[in-house]
């Protein structure tokens, strides 16, 4: 007499016998649609190519952060771990937690090199504000932790308006320098 547990093992007993017969149809169906060959298809060249949204990137180094970039959008590029940003902000660490505030309507980040390019309205913003440096290009090296601005770039501050030709800023140290023809304004009366 057949009871209803010993019609539990007959499901698994089906299955196995008839294997045969429905393997093929489900395999097909269950198998990728380009085929399955990850090493074949990257040795044929083809890359990764995709679009991030609200992008946001950390470098870090000896375990503390160094830099926060973040982004509206990320592309990639021909070349490998190299990104193009839309609308950029960065906010760059030293190690005493001071921060530096940057913003830019496009950038270029180089996973590799850890270098931030930063192009169009670049604007540095330090000591919550009081300070602010316009630029149209930057190019940020986390490893040296050094800012450049190669061209034009105009310092804004309380009572100070300086004018150059290109400017280094060093992260860590807190310290810029001015090349090129310099033009200082200084506002307010100074005392002896």
């Amino acid at each position: 007499m057949i009871k209803r547990r010993n019609l539990i093992w007959l499901i698994p007993l089906a299955l196995t016998i008839t294997f045969p017969a429905w393997r093929i149809p489900v395999a097909g169906f269950l198998a990728p649609r380009h085929g399955s060959d990850y090493s074949a298809a990257q040795t044929a060249g083809h890359r990764q190519d995709f679009t991030m949204e609200t992008v946001k990137i950390l470098q870090s180094k000896s375990g503390r952060i160094t830099a926060e970039i973040r982004a509206e959008k990320a592309f990639t590029t021909r070349i490998p771990d190299e990104y193009i940003l839309d609308t950029v902000e960065a906010t760059l660490l030293n190690n005493r937690g001071e921060s530096t505030f940057v913003t830019a309507e496009n950038g270029i980040f180089d996973g590799a090199s850890q270098q931030l390019t930063l192009k169009d309205e670049v604007v540095i913003t330090k000591n919550g504000g009081s300070q602010q440096l316009f630029t149209d290009l930057l190019y940020y090296d986390d490893g040296r932790r050094l800012v450049n601005c190669p061209g034009s770039t105009r310092l804004l501050g309380e009572d100070i308006d300086i004018t150059g030709t290109g400017l280094d800023y060093d992260v860590e140290k807190g310290v810029y320098q001015l090349g090129g023809r310099v033009l200082c304004l200084i506002s307010g009366s100074i005392s002896p």
